[in-house]
């Protein structure tokens, strides 16, 4: 089955939203309907070979983490267990010509930064026995050079990352051919990164674990430590990113912390979390990482 248009462009998707159909599955997907396939179109089923075009945003920051738009159309076997679970369910029973936006809940979507970040250390311990080196217990996190060496099938098969095995090992032959120097970056030119498939929030975020802590990564974390901790509601669209407005505000707060401002809110963060579960973030067992969250699951 070829799906060419299960994202439209923009301006496809606003003439069309007026009509729209929306819906909430059982398994938590919302499925709206932006434009109808055709009637007697083939339909996608399980165990089907399905090719589709896609935009996938973060809903919190609307930034665009993947796309084929001006590229080959995504194939894939529908309920193949290495599928986006969430991208296994809204696609079910859509027809040829369909349009869709799927909202997925984090439940169906993709691993926690935790469990990521876990998969990088399996997959640098599996390069290690592989090598000449010594052989290793633990792995550790994979250094530029390592991460470069790697093969997308290893990251996409054994480390599960889909397509973002692409993006990483792009950045980290960057990283080793001096096109991008983060070390180097100063808060002039930092913020002016450009690194595929990534945005303000993760380019801030990167920037801080490297000591560089001008700019704080804001997201809806931010703006429940905001109103819990300082007492300041900083509201947040009802659709689309955090506006430019409410993160120059969240900024301004903690100016007087420069150049430290995203320390000093990870600080801030960090002591809450402790106060409430009452002990240091260090003393928690990984079973217990999701305590520290503000996710109304927990």
């Amino acid at each position: 089955m070829e799906n060419r248009s299960a994202v439209a462009n923009s301006k496809d998707i606003n003439e069309s939203a007026k009509s729209s159909q929306i819906h909430t599955l059982p398994d938590g997907p919302t499925v709206e309907v932006m434009v109808k396939g055709k009637a007697d179109g083939k339909v996608a089923s399980p165990g089907k070979q399905i090719k589709i075009h896609f935009i996938a945003k973060l809903r919190d920051t609307g930034c665009t983490v993947g796309s084929t738009i001006g590229a080959a159309p995504h194939q894939f076997c529908l309920g193949f267990e290495k599928v986006l679970k969430g991208l296994n369910i809204g696609i079910e029973g859509m027809q040829v010509g369909e349009k869709r936006r799927l909202t997925i809940p984090p439940s169906l979507g993709w691993k926690t930064s935790l469990d990521l970040a876990k998969a990088l250390c399996d997959v640098q311990l599996k390069k290690v026995r592989m090598s000449k080196r010594k052989r290793a217990n633990i792995g550790d996190f994979p250094s530029p050079r390592e991460l470069a060496s790697f093969r997308e099938e290893e990251l996409k098969g054994k480390g599960k990352f889909g397509y973002r095995a692409t993006d990483l090992i792009k950045l980290a032959k960057q990283v080793v051919d001096e096109k991008i120097k983060f070390d180097s970056a100063d808060e002039g030119d930092y913020s002016k990164l450009k690194i595929n498939g990534v945005g303000p929030f993760t380019t801030n975020t990167i920037m801080m674990c490297i000591g560089h802590y001008h700019n704080i990564p804001i997201d809806t974390e931010t703006l429940r430590h905001m109103k819990e901790f300082h007492g300041l509601n900083m509201r947040k669209r009802k659709k689309g990113p955090i506006s430019v407005e409410t993160k120059a505000k969240i900024q301004e707060f903690y100016k007087i912390y420069h150049p430290f401002e995203s320390l000093a809110y990870w600080f801030e963060l960090a002591n809450s979390y402790e106060i409430k579960l009452g002990k240091t973030l260090g003393e928690l067992l990984p079973s217990e990482y999701h305590h520290a969250t503000g996710s109304k699951k927990c």
